[in-house]
Parts: C-alpha cells; structure tokens; sequence
C-alpha cells in the first residue's frame, strides 16, 4: 500500500512540474506585449521548424516506427526544440514545448511510443519525466539567448551613442577649420599670387612620383600628372574631362572581382565627403596586358561656402610590393609548415581554417579531422570558466594573450602547451580571425616540477649552494656536507660523517691524501688549497669521474678545518668533446664540398659554333644546385640545370642522387622529356624528405641548331640579337611532388647572335640587408651589358653583380647560372670531333 502511495504520488507530482514548465511559460510568452512584425523567409523558417517537430513527434510517439528505433530517436526532436531557442524569442520556445509535449501525450494515450507499458503509472512517470526534461531544455537554452540579445542590444545602443557623439565632435571640429580656412583665405586673396601658387601647384604635381588626379564634382578630370598617365595607359593630353567611369580603365577589388563605380575613390569620396586613406585596388587598363595595383588615398576640399569643390586622387603604384608580398606569403607557409610550435588559425567566428603539421603531431588530429570545427575540442576540463572568459576579455581589448594550457589529445592524453593568441586583423583594422602558436611543454614543466623539489630539500641545509660541500678536520675525518655531496657520490649524509674523506676519491690520490695532509700541518706548504685544480672522484657505485676541486683553511682556536668545494667536471668534459666533434664534422664538410664540387664538369664541351659556360656557388659548404653537360646519340649536347628546395648538407644529398639517377638513364638513349619523367618516378620512390627539385633539361642538336627542353617546376630565359627576351617557362610541377609525365616542347631552331640562359633562383632572390631583391629584369641588364664577353665571363661577371649588390648581406641561397651562346650557322656532322 505504502509503495502505491508512492508511486501514485510521484507520478502526480511529475505531471504538476510538467504543467508547470509547459503551461506556464506559454500563457505568461502570450501575455506579453506584441512585437514587431516579421518578414516572410522568418515566418517560412518557423513553419518549417514546427513542421519537422510535428513530424519527427509523429514518427517517434504515433506508430510510424518500431519501438525499437523510437528510443533510439526519443532526442532528435531536441534539435529543432534548440534551433527555435536560436533563433525566435520564447513565445515560439513554449509553443514548441507544448506541441511537442501534446504528440508525446496523444501517442502515449493511445498505447503507441517507446513510453507504451502494461503499467500505467510507469508509462505515466517516464512520459513525465521525458517531456520535463524537453521542456527544461528549451526554457534554459532560451533564457541563455535571450540574455545574449539583451547584452547585443544593449552594447549596439552604446555603439551609437559613441558614433553619434564622434560624429558631434567632427562637425564641430570642421565648421571651425572651415571658418579658419575663410579668415585666410581672404587675408590671403590676391590675383597674382593665386596664379603662382597654382603654376607651383603643377609643377609640384608633376615631379611627384605618384599619380594624381583632381576630378571636379561631377567626377570629370580637371587636371591629372604625367605619372598618373603612365599608371592608366593613356598620354597626358587625354586625361582633362574624362569621367571617372571611362571606358580606358577600370578597377578591381584586392580579390580581383571587378569594383562597381559607386566604390570608385572619387564616388566614394564624393558620397561621404571624407577623405579616403589607403585603399587598395587593381587598375585594368585595356591597351596593356598586365594589372597594375594602387594604394589609393582621396581628399575632399571645400570652397568657402563648404561646397565640394573638387576630390584630389593619388595613387602610388605598388605592383612589385604586391608580388613580393605573395612571395612573402609563400615563404610564410612553408615556414609555417616546416615550425616546431603547433599553429592554429580560425576565422572571426572561432571555427578553424588552418592548422600545421606541428598541431596533428602534438595533437594527434589530422588537419581535416578539425578544419571548420571549434578548437575548444582541445578542452580538458583543468581550467574554470573565468579562465576563458580573461582570456577572451584580452583578446576583445586587442592585446595578445599568452598564456599556459592544460591541454587533451586525441588519444585522451593531456599536455601541457605555452601558447600565444593573437588577433588577425584586415587592412581596415577590423578584426577577421585569431592565430594561436603552442608549444609543448609537458617535459619542460616535469622537468620544473622535478627541479622544484630539488630545490626544496637542498634548501633545508644550503639554501645558495649549487656545488658540494665538505667539511673535514685535521685527520681528514668528515664532518658536514650537503645534499650536492650525497647527490654527487651516491652516498647518504649518514654513510659519510666520521668517515676519511678519502673514502671519495680514486686511486692513487685515495692512498696519498694522509700523507699529504699529514705533511702540511707539519711544513704549511700547500698543495691543493688555494689553488682549485680537477681531481678525479669516486662514487659509492665505483665510477670515477672528474671533479673541479678547491680547498679554503680555517682556524678556529685551537682547532683546524678544512673547506672542499667539489664540482661535478663531467658536463665541462662533454662539451670539451662537443666541441672536438664540431671541428671534426666542419672539416667533413669540407671534404664534401671538394667531393660535390667535383660532380660539377669542369669544363664545358667545345660544340662549333656555340660558346658554352657554367658555375655554382653554394651558400653554404654543400649546396643543393647542380647543372651538369651530357652528350646524347646522333652527336647531340645535354644540358640540365636543377635547383634542390633548400640549401645545405640535405639538399646536397638530394642533389647527388638527382645526378646518379640521371647519369645511370643516359645510355638508355632516352629524350629529355622521357629523362625527366623517369627522375620523377625515381624521385618519389626514394625521396621520403619531402623535398623537391625544379630542373631544366634542355638537348641542343648542332647540326641543325634545334633546341629542345622540358621544364619541372623551372624557368629560363632566351635573349634575341637585339636584347629581346623570351621565357622558357616550365612544362610541369617540380620532381618529387606528384607522379606523371613531364612533357617537353616542340623543338626550336636556335639562330646567331641568340642566348640561352639558364639560372637557378638564388640569383634573383638575392637580397641586401634591407630586403632589396636582384630581381629577374637586374639579371637580364646584367647578361645583356655583358653578353659581348664568353659564356664562362658572363657566368662570373653576374655572380660578382649579385655578390655585390647583396654588399654585406650573406648568401642566403645557392647561386648556379649556365649560359649557352650561338655563334655561327649550324654545321652538318654534329658533334663529330668534339669533345664533353
């Protein structure tokens, strides 16, 4: 009876709190004021949402499904019910709740539902429990949102009160500016003097090295410099009273999507009627065949009266930055690839857009496991709330947070991660993403945590004392030490008071230290002390090792004690022999540089009536470029220059298996396309550095001058007679990255007084201390001013101009340039008496 009391009571009071959470909410949700009116894809989207729960309620309590598969599916419906908490207010929370709640109720009364059981009351309880739980849900995550609107209006409102004050103050501060313009202008007003400053005003314009361009109101051109021409492809004489959306030009946004003339600088100058700073736009202009990009600023000026007068447009040509800033951004990425630290970055909503090898390593997440996802996946549970909220704080305040994590693998694992958060921020300075930079710590901080506790037990005896300390008598007895003396010897503070000193050093100076001692209260003449020298000691396990020692006196009364400082020598030792085995490894890479040095030809072939020549310059002792001069069947010339990704002992070795491989496919008789696909394969198969090669394998037929090349990942360039230039450009992705066939081009016929030249990118990249790169058009100046001289000297002469211009710069990248010259006709016979 008791236990049906209960039952029946629970059961009663269950279905009161339901009514509670359920009704309630409803009737005080209607109760409120009306709000505002909705648009029709709103009403569409609630429609919708109480469309999929009715149905998936259906589904779930009205039969449609086994019982079975209706438990599985009990909380989908939970999805919607938090969708409508997202995104409406809680009128539509509560009337989800009860529509819901009234499928649930309707198919359990008609013994349908996974809640359908002999026993009523049971079935009653869980149905209970089940749509409290629902009803709880959406009343809580409505409650969240609804304070995180609050909070949105709230900080918008104090936004436009800002805005609306700053506007005030601008105002303000313009009327006076323009009333003081006014005074001046009329103390200042006089014809002949207008006329000079306006003839000043020209000539000033035009000797700037940035264009510019006065438009009139009606967007109309009223005066315009010569730089500005030059920067929109059209003469000077044409630029006076054309409009701003002519036919002779037209913009495009950073992304390269066209720019609507409503955004042009001088419409927009002309809308708001403030001035424009850096803004930056491509210029396409129809009667040239390259994009120019622009750093664009805009002025407005007034008349007295505060009418525009006219918007004054300047715009610096920034086309090369641009480039090098790609480059940069190259650069970066493999930099970012290539870190130790683990770098994450997300977009402005916190959802992750790139992360690094670093990140899958010390996380174990693979890079498309966690794109697009929240990092807080890293979470580990060690940090409260307020942690995160500080940090957020710093963040919104635009200061970099650093900070430690305690963080979670993928394997459940936690770490320890010192990390660095910053804002991303947009040329507008608006902020578009976080970068985050973690390294882990975790042997860094066991090591702390060990090191603390070492430092707590030596404090008790010698709080500053890093080295050993031994006191000893007259006899040599053993009277104090501190823990460095148990941690040095291995033996315990008890093992070793009252015990001879000697007891810690090897032979003989075990045997010798009595006498000696012995010696030196009778005669005072030193042997150690004063004077530190390394000894060599002896642990309780028996290992000896060195030991810098220096010994003090002290006479207190009557009495004589002796002071030993004993330092572990062996850490002195090592480096001793580090630094043996770093001049030992320098003078191997010596050695490796004579043996790579001696894979380069040391001559090139004599070919009638061509000039051939070539040298490489590595930046370091082994370098990764290689160029290299071959003969192939029916007498005709190989050429292959190749440039190893990176510089040193590494690409170095990439380097000489490139030339073995190549070396061991020549008597195969194969064309330079077929060469070049089967270093490929060869690449990829033994290549597992990741590293890659650019090569340029060109053949030269004498007999009929016919030139032909196939190109992985690099590019040449062919001089005409008259200093004109055509680029060889590549046929195909670098070695080593992707398999496939690396074609070649059709063949060529090489004429007198042509020139080939071959170079790798160390040359134009060469940069000076303030980042100033050579550059490919100072590289082509160089081979043209000197293409009179011999292949060999135009391959000395351009590495002395690089060297030289770099100044006092290092060489940061390997240097290797082959030049081949035609000189005369082709000569039937090919190489026939010529030698390689």
């Amino acid at each position: 009876m008791r236990h049906q009391f209960l039952a029946n009571w629970g059961t009663w009071w269950l279905g009161d709190v339901a009514g509670l959470m359920i009704v309630v909410p409803l009737v005080l949700a209607y109760a409120k004021p009306n709000r505002g009116a909705w648009s029709g894809s709103r009403w569409a989207e609630l429609a919708i949402l109480f469309a999929l729960m009715v149905l998936t309620s259906q589904a779930i309590f009205g039969g449609w499904l086994s019982e079975q598969v209706a438990h599985h599916l009990l909380y989908v419906p939970l999805i919607f019910l938090v969708w409508v908490c997202l995104r409406f207010e809680l009128t539509e929370v509560t009337l989800a709740t009860a529509l819901f709640s009234g499928a649930a109720i309707g198919g359990t009364w008609s013994g349908l539902g996974p809640f359908r059981t002999e026993a009523v009351q049971q079935s009653l309880f869980h149905l209970q429990m089940f749509m409290n739980l629902y009803a709880l849900t959406g009343l809580a995550v409505a409650a969240v949102v609804a304070r995180r609107r609050a909070s949105e209006q709230r900080l918008q409102q104090s936004h436009q009160e800002l805005e609306q004050i700053v506007h005030d103050r601008t105002q303000d501060l313009t009327l006076a500016n323009a009333g003081l313009r006014q005074e001046m202008a009329k103390r200042q007003r006089a014809e002949e003097g207008l006329r000079e400053r306006e003839l000043r005003y020209r000539e000033l314009i035009e000797q700037l090295h940035v264009g510019v361009v006065v438009h009139a109101p009606d967007t109309s051109i009223l005066l315009a410099n010569k730089r500005a021409a030059q920067l929109l492809d059209v003469t000077a004489s044409q630029m006076p009273g054309k409009m701003d959306n002519d036919p002779a030009w037209s913009f495009v946004r950073e992304d390269g999507t066209p720019l609507p003339t409503n955004e042009y600088p001088v419409n927009r100058v002309l809308a708001t009627r403030q001035p424009l700073r850096d803004f930056v736009c491509g210029v396409n202009r129809p009667g040239a065949e390259d994009r120019r990009w622009v750093l664009v600023n805009a002025l407005p000026e007034f008349s007295g009266e505060r009418e525009l007068a006219r918007v004054v447009v300047t715009f610096m040509d920034i086309t090369e930055r641009r480039r090098l800033q790609e480059l940069e951004r190259l650069r970066l990425d493999a930099a970012l690839d290539s870190i130790g630290d683990s770098v994450l970055i997300t977009d402005a909503d916190g959802l992750i857009q790139y992360v690094n090898p670093a990140f899958e390593r010390i996380t174990g997440y693979s890079r498309a496991e966690v794109l697009g996802r929240n990092p807080r996946l890293l979470q580990s549970g060690q940090h409260d709330q307020a942690f995160y909220r500080r940090m957020w704080q710093t963040l919104a305040d635009g200061e970099t947070w650093h900070g430690e994590f305690v963080d979670k693998n993928k394997d459940g694992g936690l770490y320890d991660a010192e990390a660095t958060i910053s804002q991303i921020h947009d040329a507008a300075g608006h902020a578009i993403g976080y970068v985050g930079v973690q390294r882990d710590i975790s042997d860094r901080k066991r090591a702390e945590r060990g090191l603390a506790e070492s430092e707590a037990r030596i404090r008790a005896i010698v709080e500053t004392a890093a080295d050993g300390i031994i006191t000893i008598d007259e006899r040599g007895i053993i009277e104090t030490c501190n823990p460095a003396v148990e941690k040095m010897f291995g033996y315990a503070r008890e093992e070793l008071i009252g015990r001879n000193v000697s007891l810690l050093m090897s032979s003989p100076e075990r045997e010798e230290h009595d006498g000696h001692l012995a010696r030196y209260s009778q005669t005072h003449q030193p042997n150690i002390i004063g004077n530190g020298r390394e000894v060599r000691g002896r642990r309780k396990d028996g290992t000896i090792f060195p030991v810098d020692l220096s010994v003090s006196e002290t006479q207190l009364g009557d009495r004589c004690f002796f002071t030993g400082i004993v330092r572990d020598a062996t850490l002195r030792h090592l480096r001793l022999q580090a630094e043996k085995k770093l001049a030992a490894t320098h003078e191997q890479l010596r050695l490796a540089r004579s043996i790579q040095q001696g894979f380069f030809p040391s001559a090139p072939p004599v070919v009638p009536g061509y000039d051939l020549g070539g040298a490489s310059y590595p930046a370091d002792e082994t370098g990764g470029d290689y160029f290299d001069y071959f003969p192939l069947p029916a007498g005709r010339v190989g050429i292959v220059l190749a440039d190893v990704s990176g510089h040193g002992v590494g690409p170095a070795l990439v380097m000489s298996q490139t030339r073995a491989y190549l070396h061991a496919l020549l008597p195969l008789g194969l064309d330079v396309s077929e060469l070049a696909t089967r270093l490929n394969e060869f690449l990829i198969t033994d290549g597992p550095d990741a590293r890659f090669v650019t090569l340029f394998l060109a053949q030269l037929d004498p007999r009929d001058s016919s030139f032909v090349y196939a190109s992985a990942g690099h590019q040449c360039y062919l001089l005409g007679p008259g200093d004109e230039v055509q680029s060889l450009d590549s046929t195909s992705l670098p070695l080593g990255i992707l398999p496939g066939r690396v074609p070649g081009l059709p063949p060529r016929v090489l004429q007198p007084g042509q020139l080939v030249l071959f170079l790798t990118d160390g040359i134009a990249e060469a940069t000076t201390s303030q980042g100033a790169a050579f550059g490919i058009e100072r590289t082509l100046e160089v081979v043209r001013a000197n293409r009179h001289r011999s292949a060999a000297e135009i391959v000395e002469v351009l590495y002395r101009s690089v060297r030289s211009f770099a100044q006092d710069a290092p060489q940061e990248d390997d240097i290797t340039a082959v030049v081949l010259k035609v000189e005369a006709p082709p000569r039937p016979g090919g190489l026939d008496g010529a030698g390689i």
